[in-house]
């Protein structure tokens, strides 16, 4: 009795021994969502790179997804042309911007992405965008400025850029191309870029900028109406 015991146990030991363990289905999920930071400064903010794909990327069936974003702040919108449906694995990118960064309020904002796959149906995923108001950068465009000079009118005069009061990044001409006018330039902290959106003075309309690295060094292309001509500032 015992011999024939000890067979029937051994033989349902090999049996179990030759079982394959079935593990957890395949899932879908979305990979690279992390915090992105938007500076209020009224710029281009940024891309979050994304992939949607199954954990299981050999055995995994694949699927068709389509992806809807929704709880943006205020004056914060997503590039209409991003990649938004395809076919698994999907590679694409999160492409925000503020559309009037000034009234963006600071703070931390949760964006949320709806996926609906053709086969594993809809999900939902989390990530955070956090606003906030950088410190000042434009020590190389704000001060006196004695030598400045248009190839326009072949003038020399002088002019004083400050810092506005209560908007980051933007600033104030005092005597633009020697008008005595104020005009105004929004500076942008990551690509040095100043630029002077379109303003009418004395009767024409200007606008124009260009890239200013060097402190209290600069080189200006401004249109003037149909004209377009340099000034520089030291």
């Amino acid at each position: 009795m015992k011999k024939i015991l000890l067979t029937l146990v051994a033989g349902a030991c090999l049996m179990a021994g030759c079982r394959k363990e079935q593990g957890p289905p395949p899932q879908l999920g979305i990979y690279g969502l992390e915090e992105l930071t938007l500076y209020n400064t009224g710029f281009f903010v940024g891309s979050l790179p994304i992939t949607v794909r199954y954990d299981d990327t050999i055995n995994a069936p694949q699927e068709t997804v389509a992806l809807e974003v929704s709880g943006l702040p205020p004056n914060v919108s997503m590039d209409t042309a991003w990649q938004h449906s395809g076919q698994t694995p999907l590679h694409t990118r999160i492409l925000l911007y503020d559309t009037a960064a000034d009234r963006v309020m600071p703070g931390s904002y949760p964006i949320v992405i709806t996926m609906h796959g053709s086969r594993s149906g809809t999900q939902t995923f989390t990530f955070m965008l956090k606003v906030v108001t950088p410190t000042p950068c434009t020590g190389n465009v704000v001060g006196q400025f004695n030598f400045c000079f248009s190839y326009n009118t072949f003038v020399s005069y002088k002019d004083s850029v400050y810092d506005d009061p209560t908007i980051p990044q933007k600033v104030w001409f005092t005597n633009f191309h020697g008008t005595g006018k104020q005009v105004y330039a929004l500076f942008n902290c990551y690509t040095h870029y100043l630029e002077i959106p379109p303003q009418v003075v004395g009767g024409h309309s200007y606008w124009g900028g260009n890239i200013c690295k060097n402190k209290k060094d600069l080189s200006l292309t401004i249109h003037k109406d149909s004209e377009v001509f340099t000034v520089t500032m030291h």
